[in-house]
C-alpha cells in the first residue's frame, strides 16, 4: 500500500468522526507536510502546495464515493495527465532568442 493509499485509509477514516470537510483539510496539510524536505524554499513550497492541493481533490474523492478504488483511479488519471503534458512540452521546439544589438558588431 501506497503512503497515500495509507493516509486515506487509516488517517482520513480517523478523522472523518469530525466531519468530512476538517477530516480532509487536515488529512491533507499532514500529507503535504510529510513531503516538505531539505532544498530549495521556493521549490519545495510548489511542491507542498502541488501535493495539499491533489491530496484534497483525491479525498474528497474518497469521501464521495467511500472508495479507495476511485480515489486510487483519480490519482492515476493525474499522474497520466501529468506525463501527457510534460511529453508535450519537451516535444515543442525551443525558441532561439537573437539580441538584434550585437549582431553587426
Amino acid at each position: 500500500m501506497s503512503d497515500r493509499s495509507s493516509y486515506r485509509a487509516l488517517i482520513l477514516n480517523t478523522l472523518l468522526d469530525f466531519g468530512g470537510g476538517p477530516a480532509i483539510v487536515v488529512s491533507s496539510l499532514m500529507f503535504s507536510v510529510s513531503h516538505v524536505s531539505l532544498g530549495l524554499k521556493r521549490e519545495m513550497a510548489i511542491h507542498a502546495t502541488t501535493v495539499f492541493v491533489d491530496s484534497i481533490v483525491l479525498g474528497v474523492l474518497f469521501v464521495l464515493f467511500n472508495s479507495l478504488a476511485v480515489s486510487f483511479f483519480g490519482h492515476a488519471s493525474g499522474n497520466l495527465f501529468g506525463l501527457y503534458v510534460l511529453s508535450k512540452k519537451k516535444s515543442q521546439p525551443k525558441k532561439t532568442i537573437v539580441d538584434h544589438r550585437n549582431m553587426f558588431r
